[in-house]
């Protein structure tokens, strides 16, 4: 308090100190300026009568000016003017009540009148600071509602993240509102996977996109890409497109997670399997993801380590349509999935007609996600804890928990002689 206090006190007594040079230097100001002038007349005047002169009251024109200037000075403050009786006993006896909770003895006078100047200073400063915290909250509720209206994933998000608000369940239950979010802005842009890591960087632009038909694939490359897209404006991607030639067809492999280091608005993975390989599907702590999959499997993320989960993200935003995610298929000891690794709630998904197996799914998970037409099967979650989250929303889905042992499931089930078959175009 006395460290706040110092700077006030402070103006104070520079203020009092400039009063009294400045009444002892400027020309014609204070009472001894005006008794020399009223002097001087009486003696001029008393010289000319011959007698002692009769002092004279008669106001003059150079006096008024100098009384103006003393009256001046003793204005009151304008706290004085707003601060009234009933609200200085106020401050006063609440600042004694305060100080009497710490301590047996009665405030001091020099530390209650402290406390009086700071509560002064408080309240003087405070309509404007009410003031703008109104207007930034007007703003911050405009821009929600703009980013809700024009169907912007990534605004969205990142205001959500500033206030701590979740994608709203009107939102992800209602499906054709949700797909303005998804909806492309960019047309496709087909690129290939030749080249080195840098080569594929300088490819990838909005709408890029990648076809893969029948067989197993090495998509390392491409996601080392996305880690070196760096720089300004370019670090942000939208309409990035990865589409296979069916669930059972085409297998594309990770060699690390998706981490791009700016935000991922719409990235859409079609018609294929994906073997994340010991690593999460996305690893995004630095940005926006917005993922729309449909007809995608989702296998290898269980690995034991960290979360060991398919989506880390900061701010995301999900829609999946009949796709599968499934534990069991990484090296490490199987028991060790789970869907989510969010911790802001700043996120949001929808599932429709997936398979969700083997996998835990309400751990770590925050933001509101909405499983409709699904089967979760044999999932870890308990199903007591399961049941109470808030997080999660459930409509026409199946849910089993998990009674044995889980089993690991061999890729080569899915794809025979998967690592043997592995290209990269």
């Amino acid at each position: 308090m006395m460290q706040k206090m110092l700077p006030v006190l402070g103006g104070l007594i520079v203020g009092l100190a400039i009063g009294i040079f400045v009444a002892g230097q400027l020309p014609g100001s204070g009472d001894e300026e005006l008794s020399s002038v009223r002097e001087k007349r009486e003696s001029e005047e008393a010289e000319k009568a011959g007698s002692p002169a009769e002092v004279s009251r008669v106001p003059r024109p150079e006096e008024d000016r100098l009384s103006k200037e003393v009256e001046e000075t003793s204005a009151p403050l304008p706290s004085d003017q707003l601060i009234g009786p009933a609200l200085e006993r106020h401050a006063r006896d609440g600042i004694a009540r305060g100080w009497r909770s710490k301590r047996q003895d009665e405030i001091p006078p020099a530390q209650l009148e402290e406390g009086f100047l700071s509560f002064v200073e408080t309240v003087m400063k405070l309509p404007e600071a009410i003031g703008a915290g109104l207007a930034k909250a007007q703003t911050e509720g405009e821009s929600w509602e703009e980013a809700l209206a024009a169907g912007d994933a990534t605004r969205l998000l990142v205001l959500g993240d500033e206030k701590n608000i979740s994608p709203p369940w009107e939102l992800l239950e209602d499906e054709k509102r949700l797909e303005d979010f998804f909806r492309p802005r960019h047309g496709e842009k087909l690129i290939d996977l030749s080249g080195d890591p840098r080569e594929i960087a300088e490819k990838l632009e909005d709408g890029a996109t990648l076809e893969f038909g029948a067989g197993v694939f090495d998509l390392g490359p491409f996601v080392q890409a996305l880690r070196l897209k760096r720089g300004g404006d370019q670090a942000d991607l939208a309409d990035l497109t990865i589409r296979g030639a069916g669930m059972d067809n085409t297998l594309l492999v990770l060699s690390s997670e998706f981490s791009p280091p700016g935000h991922l608005d719409r990235l859409r993975i079609r018609d294929c399997t994906v073997h994340c390989k010991d690593h999460y599907l996305f690893d995004q702590r630095r940005g926006a993801v917005v993922l729309d999959c449909e007809r995608v499997r989702i296998v290898g993320f269980d690995m034991g380590a960290g979360g060991s989960s398919m989506f880390n993200a900061k701010q995301g935003l999900a829609s999946m349509k009949h796709c599968q995610i499934l534990g069991g298929y990484s090296r490490a000891p199987v028991g060790f999935g789970n869907l989510y690794d969010v911790r802001s709630s700043a996120n949001g998904s929808r599932f429709e007609g997936c398979l969700i197996r083997e996998i835990e799914i309400g751990s770590h998970l925050r933001g509101h996600h909405l499983f409709v037409n699904c089967r979760l099967e044999d999932i870890l979650d308990r199903a007591s804890r399961f049941e109470k989250n808030e997080a999660i929303r459930l409509v026409g889905t199946q849910v089993s928990h998990f009674e044995r042992r889980p089993v690991r499931h061999d890729l080569n089930d899915l794809f025979p002689d998967w690592m043997n078959r592995m290209s990269r175009n």
